[in-house]
C-alpha cells in the first residue's frame, strides 16, 4: 500500500470497529421485554376524566415513543406519547363504563420497520353515578360478573337494599340486574357489590353451618374473604 503503513491499516480498522460498535446500540429494540410496568389509573373528583401513569421505557431499548390505546363503552381511539412522557389522560368519559388501557414502547428509526414493545394494559371503570361514587373500590379493579349456582341462578342482593348495610342475600333468576353484578378482589378475596358492599358472614358465627351471609361495610376481615 501506498502512503500507509501496516499499522496505520490496524489503526483504521480498529477505529472503524469501535465507531461500527459505538453506533450499533442506536439499532437495537427488545421487543421481547416489558418496558412500561407498574401501570396506574387515577380519575378526576368529578369521574369525567382519567390519567393512567407508568415507569417508563428501558433507555438500552432506544425507544422513540409510546403507543396508548383506551377503549371502553363501543369506543376505541389511540394515539403517540413521546418517550419522556409518563402520563396520558382522557376526558368526557360517560360514568359506570369498564375501560382498558395499554400502553406499548416503540422505536421509530423508519417507519416501515418500526419495532414495538408488548402492549400492558389495566382495566378500570368511571365513577361518578349512584352506585358507582368515585372512591368505590370498583374502581382499578376487574370487570363485573355474575355468580351462578349450579341449579342455574344468579347470587343476587335484596334489591332495594342493595348500598346498606345487612342487606339480604339470596339466588334469583338471573337478570342482568345491578343487585347481581359483582366485582372480585382477587387480592384479598373480597366480592363486592354495585353498592359498595363486601359478602360478609356474620362474624360471630364465622365458622359455623348455617350462619348468616350478607352484605357489609368492606373491612378486609376473614368473614369477607371467599376463594373459589
Amino acid at each position: 500500500m501506498t502512503g500507509i503503513s501496516r499499522n496505520g491499516v490496524v489503526a483504521l480498522l480498529f477505529i472503524a470497529a469501535s465507531f461500527l460498535l459505538s453506533i450499533s446500540p442506536a439499532y437495537a429494540y427488545c421487543d421481547g421485554r416489558d418496558e412500561v410496568g407498574m401501570l396506574g389509573v387515577s380519575q378526576s373528583a368529578s369521574g369525567q376524566s382519567a390519567t393512567v401513569s407508568w415507569l417508563g421505557s428501558d433507555p438500552v431499548c432506544n425507544r422513540t415513543h409510546y403507543n396508548v390505546a383506551w377503549a371502553g363503552g363501543g369506543s376505541y381511539f389511540q394515539r403517540q406519547r413521546p418517550i419522556s412522557a409518563k402520563t396520558d389522560t382522557v376526558g368526557a368519559l360517560p360514568a359506570g363504563i369498564v375501560y382498558t388501557v395499554s400502553i406499548q414502547a416503540c422505536r421509530t428509526r423508519f417507519l416501515a420497520s418500526s419495532k414495538c414493545g408488548p402492549w400492558t394494559s389495566k382495566k378500570f371503570v368511571t365513577c361518578g353515578i349512584r352506585d358507582i361514587p368515585c372512591g368505590h373500590p370498583r374502581l382499578n379493579g376487574a370487570p363485573p360478573v355474575t355468580i351462578t349456582s349450579g341449579a342455574g341462578l344468579c347470587l343476587d342482593v335484596h334489591a332495594p337494599d342493595l348500598g346498606k348495610t345487612g342487606a339480604r342475600v339470596q339466588v334469583w333468576g338471573c337478570n342482568g340486574s345491578r343487585q347481581q353484578t359483582w366485582v372480585r378482589d382477587a387480592g384479598n378475596g373480597a366480592i363486592i357489590s354495585l353498592g359498595g358492599k363486601c359478602l360478609d358472614v356474620q362474624g360471630a358465627q364465622v365458622n359455623s353451618d348455617g350462619s348468616i351471609v350478607w352484605m357489609w361495610d368492606c373491612n378486609h376481615q376473614v368473614q369477607q374473604r371467599w376463594f373459589p
